[in-house]
Formats: C-alpha cells, structure tokens, sequence
C-alpha cells in the first residue's frame, strides 16, 4: 500500500522558468510531518520562496490549519473514540437517529455513492468482519486479549467461525443507511436490521478506515490551495495522496512529480512510475496487512462475501480528482475478480493500474493509462 515520490527534491533548488513563463529560481520545498492523526504518518511538502520570512509564516499558518482539521476528522471518524460519530453509531441500538458533524455527514455522503459505483465491493458497513478476521487496532495492540465471543486466542492461526461470517452478512447492506439534515443540524439513522448468534445481538457497524485517509488528504489539499500553495503533495498513510505541481530540472513535464509505486512481492522495491500533477492517487493491496494461515493468505480487503479478498487482484491504483474516492476504488477493486475489475477500467472514467496473480503464476499488469512498468518479469497484458 506504499507510493514513494520519487525525485523529491526537498531543500533543492528547482528550475528557473515553469511553462507558464513564471520565475521560481528561489523555490524550495518545506516539509511537515506527524505521527498523531488515523494512527499512521501524515508528510507534505510544500512548495515556496521560503527566502521571505512573510512566505514561511503563511506555509506555518497553513500546516496549523491542516492539523487541526485532521484532529477534526479522526475524532469524528475514528472507531477507537468512544466520542467519534462512528464508535457512537457503531454502538447504537438499530433504528436509532443520530446526530453527526459536518465531516462524518459527508464523508458518508461520499461513501454512499462509491458503494453505488462499485456495486457494493466497496463498503462500509463490513465493520463486524474487518473485526471478525483480526484487522482492528485492538489486535495488534501489546496486551490485546480475547473479549468477544467470536475471538481466538491466537487470530492468525484460526480461521473465524463461519458461524459468524455468515451471520453478520445480513448487517452489510449499506444502502439502507439514511442520512438527513434539519437547518445547521447533520443526522445518520441506523438500520433496523439486527441478528443474534449464541445469544448476543449484534447491529449494523461502519467503519470509514478504507477512505479516511483519502478523505483528510483532500482537505489538507483545499487548505493549501487557499493560502496560494500551487506545489507539493500530501501524503497519509503512504497510501492515499494529493498532489500539487512540481519543479525539477531536466523534465519534458516540468509541472508532474514522479510517482513510483512499491511492488507487491519484492520488499523495497517499486513496479510501476507515473507522472502526475494536480490530482490524487491511491493504492491498495493484499501484501502490507495480511497473515496466512495453512499457506494461504488473509488479507485486511474484506470482500462482500465477508471473507478477505482472494480474487488474484494483488494491487490496485487509482488515479482522479478526489483522494477520497481513489481509496474506495482501489479497495473495490482488490476484491472484484479480474473480469470485474477489467470491465470496471472500462467504463468508471477513472485512471486505473492493477497487478494480477494469474492461475499459471505469472503476475500481469492491466493498466487504462500511460505508466511505466518497471519489473519486466510481471507481464504487460493488452487492455
């Protein structure tokens, strides 16, 4: 799930004239990083002449802002805060109304429509299973202990019961998720769908972990781009990305940072370079939170038949105007077999890559846009 920028030139001096003529001879990149928001890293890199004083305190003041907003949507969304809108609707009894912020309103908004778009492999309200297979914080925490009835001992050497893979499917229907706004006043209502397996009732859960990140980093981006940032990215998560214009000498695309995605199968390197600006990216995949069991691998993708994905989609990118929904995507697509994801390409509009484990053991790559695939042993297919 990584993507490295490659070429980032921090602290260097790019070149003097962009194709708009501009000068920028004094730009340099600024860099601001946090360990504190969605439990993972946040870097940006922010384009600008920081030789003026007056520049540096407008990049300061922007990074205070971003902070802020980001504390703003974890709170909101986090399922670890027993305050966030969704640990509160997670914990709700079914058919309850709720009253939500702005964030969580229309991150849900956005969910709403990417669970259409993609015909439900993106969703959700897989909350139980994402739990169920040993994909919540709570079990890589140091003194994690069994609580819930559904728990192992030793999670990833037993398979959950099916038990309960079957009997939490009927709390997955997205679509009956209703949102609603009185004035100033935002409000999710929750399904009244609930099941009971030995004796404990369970309800309708969210989790909003697979377009969070994406989320935050389009917000991040809004707030640069309104205190006059035309270059540099955002980056949560090494996952999820926004990304501004570039500077480097010695380019036909002057204005395009390179892109270098991290392979799927081979520690510390990448598979695939593209050049973007102004636009957002993600990536998925099966290989940076998984376990095996008997020699198989589960990994944190969880399709709709609520088992983790296993579909041969080893990684996915998407690349279009909004983070948010480049997660969805990328999610989505990890759990759609290949003849799903293909016709998918063909129609979303949306700049897609994937990398596939075919049946004979060779891995092939799909991809709707221009990209250079570095690794010749993965196999360029004809899309």
């Amino acid at each position: 799930m990584i993507i490295v920028i490659g070429m980032v030139c921090i602290g260097c001096t790019p070149s003097l004239v962009t194709p708009d003529g501009e000068n920028y001879s004094n730009y340099t990149y600024k860099a601001y990083q946090s360990l504190t928001y969605f439990g993972t890293n946040t870097y940006i890199a922010v384009g600008g002449d920081f030789s003026r004083k007056e520049i540096v305190a407008k990049a300061d003041q922007a990074w205070s802002e971003i902070q802020a907003e980001l504390l703003a949507v974890d709170q909101a969304i986090s399922e670890n805060i027993s305050t966030s809108d969704i640990a509160r609707f997670n914990q709700a009894p079914s058919g309850e109304k709720l009253e939500i912020g702005k964030h969580t309103f229309d991150l849900i908004t956005q969910c709403q429509e990417y669970y259409d778009l993609t015909s439900g492999h993106f969703n959700p309200a897989m909350a139980h299973h994402v739990d169920l297979w040993g994909f919540t914080p709570r079990f890589t925490s140091a003194n994690y202990v069994p609580t819930k009835p559904y728990d192992r001992d030793d999670y990833r050497t037993q398979l959950p019961d099916d038990r309960y893979i079957q009997g939490f499917l009927p709390l997955t229907d997205f679509s009956k998720v209703e949102l609603s706004r009185e004035g100033d006043q935002y409000f999710i209502t929750k399904p009244a769908s609930k099941v009971e397996i030995d004796g404990v009732t369970y309800t309708m859960g969210l989790t909003l972990g697979g377009v969070g990140k994406g989320y935050a980093c389009d917000r991040a981006r809004d707030i640069l781009k309104k205190h006059s940032f035309n270059f540099g990215y955002i980056s949560i998560g090494s996952s999820s990305m926004s990304i501004l214009q570039s500077i480097q000498p010695a380019k036909v695309n002057q204005l395009a940072w390179n892109v270098d995605i991290v392979h799927p199968r081979k520690d510390g390197a990448t598979y695939l370079e593209i050049e973007l600006a102004n636009t957002s990216l993600s990536t998925s995949g099966d290989y940076e939170r998984f376990y095996k069991v008997n020699g198989n691998r589960y990994c944190h993708i969880i399709a709709p038949n609520g088992r983790p994905a296993a579909t041969g989609i080893v990684t996915a990118t998407a690349i279009c105007d909004q983070s948010s929904k480049c997660d969805a995507i990328t999610t989505a697509l990890c759990s759609m077999d290949i003849e799903q994801a293909k016709e998918f390409m063909l129609t979303s509009g949306i700049d897609i890559s994937l990398v596939y484990q075919a049946g004979n053991g060779n891995m092939e790559y799909y991809s709707n846009h221009e990209a250079t695939l570095l690794d010749k042993k993965i196999i360029k297919k004809q899309f």
